[in-house]
């Protein structure tokens, strides 16, 4: 693990590239990871605030997952992403930065071909174990169907409608 320690108005604070906690197993799957939600218990509030600050500054021993911590989407972990949780939480300002990328239906971090073969392998009798759903909706109709599979082609071989993310609740 590569954390770095800095001063930023006078304080110690620490600083963590993503790619540092790559294996860290307190992680959420990729697909049910909530930007945010520092804690992992479902929701974003204060206790997520608290559990950053004490990552950030008063140097906790509980590990964060990068990937709920990255509040802001910047790829690291420090102070802009406490300041963008607190204007979240106290000030109503933008939410969280979704880890999540729409039309990557296998979650490796990449909308292509494989991602394609994956979603129609669903409508052809194939159990797919790999799927996120929150990502296959691809067209953003709350519904996983064969017009998924037409956007996502289109995107990936005529330059067609990007994917987008469904708030589907």
């Amino acid at each position: 693990m590569s954390l770095t320690k800095k001063f930023a108005f006078g304080v110690l604070v620490s600083t963590l590239p993503l790619t540092a906690m790559a294996q860290d197993t307190s992680c959420p799957s990729d697909c049910e990871a909530v930007a945010g939600d520092v804690n992992d218990d479902g929701r974003v509030n204060i206790a997520d605030q608290v559990r950053l600050a004490d990552f950030l500054f008063w140097g906790g021993t509980a590990e964060v997952c990068t990937v709920t911590a990255d509040v802001n989407g910047d790829e690291a972990v420090d102070i802009s992403d406490f300041i963008y949780l607190h204007r979240y939480l106290w000030l109503g300002e933008s939410a969280p930065v979704s880890p999540l990328i729409a039309g990557d239906v296998n979650t490796d971090g990449a909308v292509d071909i494989s991602d394609l073969y994956v979603l129609s392998g669903l409508f052809n009798g194939e159990k797919k174990e790999l799927i996120c759903e929150a990502t296959a909706d691809v067209n953003g109709d709350c519904s996983i169907d064969i017009s998924d599979i037409k956007v996502l082609g289109s995107y990936l071989f005529s330059n067609g409608q990007a994917p987008v993310l469904a708030s589907c609740e």
